[in-house]
This record gives C-alpha cells, structure tokens and sequence, in this order.
C-alpha cells in the first residue's frame, strides 16, 4: 500500500493529486483513507475534514467514490463515515 501523506504530530501535508492520480493508475473505483492520530485523540480535526472533502470532491468527478476516512490510534478508530 502505497504512502501518499507524511505527517508530524501536530500536522500533516496532504496532496490530494498523488492520491488520485494512483487510484487512476490503479483503475480504484473506491477509495477509503486510513491515517492514525499518535496523540491517542480518534476526534478528526478540521484537515482531516477539509481533507476527506476534497477527497470526496476529487472522486466524484473522477468516478472514484471515497468509502471512509478512518483514524486510529493505539486503542480504538473512528470512521468519519459513522
């Protein structure tokens, strides 16, 4: 599984581009996002929103639907989608 997004503690750099273009490679009809929180804290935050939006915006016009965004941390997840 390729990585597209490295991230520091307290932030990350996401390029939504990278992510498409390899779904597009990958002839992907779906996607579901997956990234932890290492702070323990499963609340996504606004880039994680921001960024599942413009995921979301991404793949509806490329026909490619996001499923879910999930977070996990060392001891639970949390699905955007739920």
């Amino acid at each position: 599984m390729p990585t597209f997004f490295r991230g520091h503690h307290s932030y990350y750099c996401g390029y939504t581009t990278a992510l498409q273009k390899n779904a597009l490679e990958q002839g992907a009809v779906s996607l579901i996002l997956v990234h932890n929180h290492p702070s323990g804290s499963t609340t996504p935050s606004k880039e994680d929103l921001e960024l599942t939006e413009r995921v979301r915006n991404a793949g509806d016009t490329l026909d490619i639907k996001l499923l879910d965004h999930v977070i996990v941390t060392e001891k639970e997840y949390y699905s955007i989608n739920n």
